[in-house]
């Protein structure tokens, strides 16, 4: 494995422990458009997620040209 895909691993979870809202206080009732605040904060990380994904596949499937 190399240093680019321990780099990206890493990306990868630091990202998914964000998206998951554990660490929001359990009597948090801010709203945002009608949502709570931290299913906004869950929703813009899972957002770079996939264009992290997408980013990735395409710059891969263009190295395989």
């Amino acid at each position: 494995m190399t240093l680019r895909h321990i780099a990206i691993a890493a990306v990868y979870g630091a990202l998914l422990v964000l998206a998951i809202p554990w660490y929001w206080p359990a009597d948090d009732t801010r709203l945002v458009f009608g949502l709570p605040l931290w299913a906004l904060a869950s929703l813009a990380v899972l957002a770079i997620i996939a264009i992290l994904t997408a980013g990735l596949c395409l710059r891969d499937a263009r190295s395989d040209e």
